[in-house]
């Protein structure tokens, strides 16, 4: 079932497409009849005022999805847009955080935040400089022209754009965006891990398996669901799901992610 549901907390979404020989509408249905039933049998209940069936997109989670893919909630988008100068850093505080929501439709999100939260830094100075606002301006205006972000299709050639750190495809000499990765994010993350006792010895522990490691129970018996990647410590919560990059408590990082 986890093929064609996806959850987060009280929030459910069913999706499909033609197989098998059945139309997108007929495998649609039979996924609605299989999941419902589920519901049923553990006595799960629905508000039906906030369902919607049969819908080519939906919102969720603040985006809206579709067959075409994933795109930015038009009204926050409108509301950043709309957010006027920042008088103080609790309310570019404000602003970053409907911002940062939306970071993935933006290529080189950090790097044009960085005048932005380095304002919020503790000892940082706050009046509002001209590359403040230049930032401040970039980032509306990329938002605005935010791309649908897509999947990628394995039957078709798709690119990696090393420069903006971007999947994409070519439908039909076409680009669309997959996902904007931050490559500055990465360093700092795989930085933060020398900080983190625990974090640090997992890496070492998937980095070099032959090598001694002293770990704790816990983490011993959670190992394989751990993997490194390029330095990167992902996290997967079970065999369907895609692993997570594990990121350091550390709150100015977290925010910036």
């Amino acid at each position: 079932m986890r093929q064609f549901v996806q959850t987060y907390f009280d929030d459910i979404f069913v999706h499909s497409r033609a197989s098998e020989g059945k139309t997108a509408v007929e495998a649609h249905l039979g996924h609605l009849r299989e999941v419902l039933l589920c519901r049923r049998e553990n006595r799960l209940y629905a508000n039906i005022n906030k369902c919607i069936f049969g819908a080519e997109e939906i919102p969720f989670l603040g985006c809206f999805l579709g067959k075409d893919g994933v795109r930015a909630d038009p009204e926050k988008v409108c509301a950043i847009a709309q957010w006027p100068v920042p008088v103080s850093q609790k309310d570019l505080r404000k602003w970053l955080g409907l911002a940062n929501y939306l970071h993935k439709y933006s290529a080189n999100y950090a790097e044009m935040a960085r005048p932005l939260t380095d304002l919020l830094k503790k000892d940082a100075v706050w009046p509002w400089t001209s590359e403040a606002q230049q930032a401040f301006e970039a980032i509306k205006s990329s938002l605005q022209s935010a791309p649908i972000l897509a999947l990628p299709d394995e039957e078709r050639p798709f690119s990696v754009n090393v420069l903006a750190d971007a999947l994409s495809r070519r439908p039909d000499y076409e680009l669309a965006h997959l996902a904007y990765l931050e490559s500055p994010l990465y360093e700092l993350i795989r930085e933060a891990y020398a900080d983190d006792d625990d974090l640090a010895g997992l890496v070492e522990a998937l980095s070099a398996p032959n090598k001694v490691v002293e770990l704790t129970a816990r983490q011993r018996s959670r190992l394989h669901r751990y993997s490194v990647v390029e330095g990167l410590l992902y996290y997967q919560v079970d065999g369907g799901d895609e692993p997570r990059i594990v990121v350091p408590n550390d709150e100015d990082l977290r925010h910036r992610v």
